[in-house]
């Protein structure tokens, strides 16, 4: 745009004219078609969540949820998805984000029947809208 450069610019420049009081995302799944490094990943998570939590009372990140491994589509492996979400946790962990919250739902997507290969059973998407507006309620 004539405003910002990169999508995630993008967006807080749009949730700034908003100003919500709880933002949610979750990212990293399609990141993976791209395969960057850990550390290109984790940089552009630390840019992404200091971007939002300027402009959004409270982000929640939902980590990166497991998938149906297909030899067909190499870039989706789980091994490579739980380094990321790990990294994720432990960028949180040593920086200061005081507004940033984590919904890890990589256990629970291990065992939860997959609908294809990325998506879940409805009942994983009601569990996690449910605690999410309990989030928002609460916040």
């Amino acid at each position: 745009t004539s405003v910002t450069n990169t999508t995630q610019e993008t967006v807080a420049y749009y949730l700034k004219q908003k100003l919500p009081q709880v933002c949610v995302v979750s990212v990293g799944l399609f990141d993976a078609a791209v395969e960057p490094p850990v550390h290109v990943f984790v940089s552009n998570m630390d840019r992404y969540l200091r971007l939002l939590q300027r402009t959004c009372g409270h982000v929640v990140w939902i980590s990166i949820p497991a998938v149906v491994e297909d030899e067909s589509i190499p870039q989706f492996q789980n091994c490579q998805l739980q380094t990321w979400n790990r990294a994720v946790l432990e960028l949180l962990t040593s920086k200061e984000y005081p507004n940033v919250h984590v919904i890890d739902v990589w256990e629970k997507s291990m065992t939860t029947n997959h609908i294809g290969f990325l998506g879940m059973e409805s009942s994983f998407y009601a569990t996690l809208s449910r605690l999410i507006l309990t989030i928002m309620v609460d916040t």
